[in-house]
């Protein structure tokens, strides 16, 4: 795992090239699954780049960021751009669901800049014939839009990209497979199991947190938006943002992240820290300050470290990630809401 790709997981749009894999599209998929369709087509969705119509039930789903909705209705897709967070190419919380001998992994451009899912290479989602292409969360819908269109509808996102919410993008989704009641259900499970995270640690309510990633030495990124989604879920769970980290300049326009250097570190005091590390070799230095064992969280023993599928899981909440990213901090979220 490089050290750009983590950066870019964790924050955003700071416009660091991802390194895509340069693989070639593997044999042609098996027949995927079909959606049941408990909505009526056509179905007609209204997005950024204008109004696409679906005539009727898709046989053959591309996913560029949207698998995770169609693998939760139980959809198998033709294809799923390839996750450049992981060696494998698939997020661990579709371990099980993810079949290679069905749905092809396709290449992120090596020219694609942004968080999550930046784009897809068109000659292969092309040599997929699909008949529907969801790309609600792909970063890089902006650019590729008039290309995909060409193959087959293409759903967007709503205004720009990740400011709909998980629950809304996963709706969109639901609505385009024709499985609206489904997506309701997967919807509700989802926020249930933040509900009985939120029951079950009583102790983080009304308690502050900082979510934070020491990224290059010297340089920390630290959330600081309410619109943020991992903040809106972290908020669900009860816990707020402190005013000193809402207060920092944005990164960029439109970017949820705030950057301060290790000698401004007391910035990020709170009830709960949460770190992320790029490497070993800045965890130690950041953990060696005197400013950071001096914050009121690391100091009383609510401090927790999480790991880049975990950061990612919560970073860019889906109906499947956060469940599993839940389960991954569970005992952290355990031990601080206790102490």
């Amino acid at each position: 795992m490089t050290r750009a790709r983590v950066v870019v997981a964790l924050t955003g749009a700071l416009c660091l090239v991802l390194v895509a894999c340069g693989s070639s599209p593997g044999p042609a998929p098996a027949a995927p699954s079909t959606p049941s369709g408990d909505s009526a087509f056509p179905v007609t969705i209204t997005h950024k780049f204008g109004s696409t119509t679906i005539s009727a039930p898709p046989q053959r789903v591309v996913a560029i960021g949207d698998e995770d909705i169609a693998y939760a209705l139980g959809i198998t897709p033709v294809g799923i751009v390839r996750s450049t967070n992981y060696d494998s190419g698939v997020a661990p919380w579709l371990a099980g669901r993810f079949d290679p001998a069905r749905t092809t992994l396709i290449d992120v451009p090596a020219e694609a800049e942004g968080e999550g899912t930046a784009g897809a290479n068109i000659e292969q989602v092309a040599a997929l014939e699909p008949d529907l292409i969801l790309a609600i969360n792909d970063f890089g819908l902006e650019l590729d839009y008039p290309s995909l269109s060409q193959i087959a509808p293409t759903v967007g996102y709503e205004t720009v990209w990740g400011a709909q919410t998980w629950q809304e993008q996963a709706m969109v989704g639901a609505r385009a497979l024709g499985m609206e009641e489904r997506g309701r259900q997967v919807v509700a499970e989802t926020e249930a199991a933040i509900r009985s995270t939120r029951e079950a640690n009583p102790g983080l309510a009304g308690r502050s947190f900082t979510f934070s990633f020491a990224f290059a030495p010297g340089q920390i990124v630290t959330l600081k938006s309410d619109k943020d989604n991992s903040v809106k879920l972290l908020k669900n769970l009860g816990m707020q943002l402190p005013p000193t980290v809402e207060q920092l300049p944005d990164i960029a326009p439109g970017n949820p992240g705030g950057l301060l250097s290790f000698e401004n570190i007391s910035l990020l005091d709170a009830d709960i820290v949460v770190m992320l590390y790029a490497g070993d070799d800045l965890q130690r230095p950041v953990e060696d300050l005197e400013l950071f064992r001096n914050l009121r969280g690391v100091r009383d023993g609510r401090y927790f470290v999480i790991d880049l599928p975990t950061a990612v899981s919560l970073r860019t909440p889906t109906v499947l990630s956060v469940r599993w990213g839940l389960e991954q901090i569970k005992p952290s979220l355990a031990r601080v809401a206790g102490s």
